[in-house]
């Protein structure tokens, strides 16, 4: 088959580019990775300073958050937490597609393959 000889003549010895392109697509995607980590831990740590504020027996309902102002804060809580997910999903995507692209680089000496075929005229 041709395919066997097309192969045959690319893989002839270790492809250093795609190399550091997977070793950097890797490391990019684990501090993307890093850096969603560190926003999700900031952003528990700040919800968990303020809830106090939201589980207080109201003593003046005047200056209390309204229901409107309670619901705005969730929502942007909920936005916040779908987009680290969205963020850890895709960093996680990048990181793999980095490690598959270093092991796709190394290719297999000459000498490891099958001899091509021969290519039968019918």
């Amino acid at each position: 088959m041709r395919v066997n000889s097309v192969r045959a003549e690319r893989c002839s010895g270790v492809d250093v580019l795609a190399k550091a392109l997977g070793l950097v697509l890797f490391v990019g995607g684990i501090l993307l990775l890093a850096a969603s980590f560190r926003l999700a831990y900031e952003m528990f740590s700040e919800l968990s300073d303020a809830s106090h504020v939201w589980v207080q027996t109201p003593t003046n309902p005047e200056t209390e958050p309204s229901g409107a102002e309670i619901g705005s804060a969730m929502a942007k809580v909920g936005i916040r937490i779908l987009l680290l997910f969205a963020m850890g999903f895709l960093a996680s995507l990048i990181a793999s597609k980095g490690t598959q692209l270093y092991a796709a680089a190394a290719v297999f000496p000459r000498s490891s393959l099958p001899p091509p075929s021969p290519m039968k005229e019918e």
